[in-house]
């Protein structure tokens, strides 16, 4: 019997979410044979497999059916981020379908791989994207269960998700079929963060079938600590990358006028979130971060449908990114004064 999905989690220094993600999957209400579970570690300074096999060990004494073969494991010898870690697990799957999950996220719904299971003996699909997830904050307790779902799936081209303006770059809620990753060359980019930004949109422009559901199975972890959330001027650095690699793509290959205004739409949110949490850092990094976006961006502004705020705001980035950051800076410094003041 052929493997049927891989679920493939790069891990960084997450021993304890992993534990949780690891859990969630482990549950699943669909045969143990048909299913693994790829974790690639990529070069983390925590005992990932040790972990990972006590999860395992902890789940199989009380489930004997299931056996060790469902876990693989692979670690780099050295941190190459995200993207890395997916290729190496995607080089490595053998599941007809792949699953990417982030190890500090899991599924809440124990009925997951079989609901997928069910809409993939119905018709032959390169990607299944889930609408719907959940964000929860990082302390919140772990619920696991069945998650009812209304049975109603929209089929469209990934040219025609791109052109309602209602795609997103979250890839954690799709199932993708592997030969279809493969044979489009639907690799990460490397060493960086924010890969899937730009890879979710290049995915999507070259599938032909998908699936839409509303099925929330996924639980997303507001997790501060995490590479993303981190208020660093390298992963500023990578999201600006990012960005400009989607403009650079949807030029090259002749994006209709409705995809481009789509794609446009999302960089401009990207951007003006941007300005929003450059209070997070150093005036002295965020001019410097807003110089890059500048320069890489906003060059013209023709493409961006904005209002006139937005427009206002666009024309201080572009020609002085001092009046945006240090107000910012100074009212979120007088912000955190006064609340000091008031616990007093």
């Amino acid at each position: 019997m052929s493997m049927k999905f891989s679920i493939i989690i790069p891990t960084y220094n997450n021993s304890e979410y992993l534990k949780v993600c690891l859990h969630s999957l482990l549950l699943q209400d669909f045969p143990k044979s048909e299913y693994e579970i790829i974790v690639v570690d990529d070069a983390s300074t925590e005992n990932i497999k040790k972990v990972s096999s006590e999860v395992l060990s902890d789940y199989m004494a009380y489930n004997p059916c299931c056996t060790s073969h469902i876990l693989k494991l692979f670690r780099h010898d050295e941190n190459k981020r995200q993207g890395a870690a997916r290729n190496t697990g995607l080089k490595y799957a053998g599941g007809d379908y792949v699953f990417f999950l982030d190890s500090d996220d899991y599924w809440c719904a124990t009925n997951t791989l079989s609901i997928f299971d069910a809409l993939l003996h119905a018709q032959d699909v390169d990607i299944i994207r889930s609408v719907s997830w959940h964000n929860v904050s990082a302390e919140a307790d772990a619920i696991f269960e069945d998650v009812e779902w209304d049975k109603k799936v929209e089929r469209m081209a990934g040219a025609d998700l791109l052109s309602s303006q209602d795609f997103f770059y979250e890839i954690c809620t799709s199932c993708y079929k592997r030969s279809f990753l493969l044979e489009q060359g639907c690799f990460f980019r490397e060493n960086v963060v924010f890969e899937d930004s730009d890879w979710s949109i290049k995915t999507l422009w070259v599938a032909q079938n998908i699936e839409l559901i509303d099925f929330p199975f996924h639980i997303y972890r507001l997790n501060w600590a995490s590479t993303t959330m981190m208020p660093r001027i390298q992963t500023f650095k990578d999201n600006i990358l990012s960005l400009s690699s989607i403009e650079d793509f949807m030029l090259s290959v002749g994006m209709s006028d409705d995809c481009k205004r789509a794609c446009y739409s999302r960089i401009k949110k990207s951007i003006l979130s941007y300005i929003r949490i450059s209070r997070n850092y150093p005036c002295r990094v965020s001019v410097e971060c807003i110089e890059g976006i500048r320069r890489s961006l906003l060059s013209d502004t023709s493409h961006y449908d904005m209002s006139v705020a937005d427009r206002i705001r666009f024309s201080l980035l572009l020609h002085c990114p001092e009046a945006i950051v240090i107000p910012v800076r100074v009212l979120t410094l007088m912000k955190r004064f006064i609340l000091r003041c008031l616990k007093r």
